[in-house]
């Protein structure tokens, strides 16, 4: 959004120069979730997710601010008990995830690691779409 600060006069000339401010919309980079198109949208574009990544993030979402660990993440998201590198399947899912949610993964918005536990959701999000 452009805004209008003042406009200033120079000199005798009266020659006239306008001021103005680039401000981006507060919710830019508020995560949207629409549960009804099961559409995921983030500073202001829809994600491509796959369906494993959207079954995570709504876990993460569902649940804001509680931690989860990579076998109750493999069991929600892949509806069966954890089998092999369940870490490494976690691992691989989240960072595919991230790299689609967050600017920079070194800095996470949205989905903290809890070393030696697991993920937890962080972040602002806005949810669309619920039914009454």
């Amino acid at each position: 959004m452009i805004e209008k600060i003042a406009d200033l006069h120079t000199g005798e000339d009266s020659a006239k120069h306008t001021i103005y401010e680039f401000h981006q919309p507060a919710d830019f980079s508020q995560l949207q979730i629409d549960w009804i198109q099961h559409q995921v949208r983030s500073r202001g574009r829809v994600l491509e997710l796959t369906y494993s990544e959207y079954r995570l993030l709504c876990l993460l979402v569902k649940q804001l601010g509680k931690v989860f660990t990579h076998a109750q993440i493999y069991r929600e998201v892949y509806e069966e008990e954890e089998s092999g590198d369940t870490e490494n399947i976690i691992y691989c899912l989240m960072r595919g995830l991230r790299k689609k949610l967050e600017k920079d993964s070194r800095y996470p918005e949205f989905i903290q690691t809890v070393r030696g536990v697991g993920y937890k959701f962080i972040g602002k999000v806005e949810i669309v779409g619920l039914a009454d």
